[in-house]
């Protein structure tokens, strides 16, 4: 992937976000720094971001995952990329009047791939999945808050549901992409989302140590240093 299509790839600039947002500086301390150990602040870091950079608003419990927006980021740019090298008119760039309808799996409180997908490209769709009631009203607010209930529909799921509930989503008809995958049908008890959806193209499944717990998350600690968009070297 290009990483310098990254605004964050020169990390977070903690003092200009604070003269942006001043939620932000009642956190940042004198000598610049924030302290990654105050839920809150790791919180209010994450909303000034999306605000000030996609013009985004976002609501979080406290009990729920706060996810950093550059790696988060970086997976969309990463799946853009993807994408845009496996254009089927071969071109190897964006084509803005592409469909595409992604779905993330354990979308959490915030929707943050959905919301950072849809405002980056104007063509996408999604639809995403949680089994957490509460991780779900939060992210019907956010979807609502920025406008995008045409384009993200959430949908309610259960541990005994298939990963993947095609025909609930109303894609089981656009499975081509996903046929290696075993799917079992069920009648669906819900309305479909996309009835008229092209194939699903970015299966938006987030890294395995990032899925959605139905637990509440106090206990988890943010790391001491600000979250880097990039690998370890």
């Amino acid at each position: 992937m290009d990483t310098s299509r990254n605004i964050y790839k020169d990390d977070v600039d903690f003092k200009a976000l604070a003269l942006q947002s001043p939620e932000f500086a009642k956190y940042l301390k004198k000598n610049g720094r924030l302290d990654f150990s105050d839920p809150k602040a790791v919180q209010q870091l994450t909303k000034s971001l999306l605000k000030r950079d996609f013009n985004l608003e976002l609501e979080l419990p406290d009990d729920r995952l706060c996810p950093p927006v550059p790696n988060r980021l970086n997976y969309i740019l990463w799946i853009q990329s993807l994408l845009d090298t496996t254009n089927p008119t071969y071109t190897d760039t964006y084509d803005p009047d592409r469909e595409v309808v992604g779905l993330d799996i354990g979308t959490g409180a915030s929707c943050i791939y959905p919301l950072l997908g849809c405002t980056l490209r104007s063509s996408w769709k999604f639809a995403a999945t949680d089994i957490d009631d509460k991780s779900l009203h939060y992210a019907r607010t956010n979807v609502a808050l920025n406008n995008l209930t045409s384009r993200i529909r959430l949908l309610k799921t259960s541990p005994t549901d298939p990963l993947i509930p095609l025909d609930a989503l109303g894609l089981d008809q656009y499975a081509s992409p996903l046929q290696s995958l075993s799917v079992p049908h069920s009648p669906s008890r819900f309305q479909p989302i996309y009835p008229t959806s092209p194939a699903l193209s970015p299966r938006l499944f987030p890294p395995p140590s990032f899925y959605h717990t139905t637990e509440p998350l106090p206990h988890l600690i943010p790391t001491p240093r600000p979250p880097s968009p990039f690998p370890p070297s």
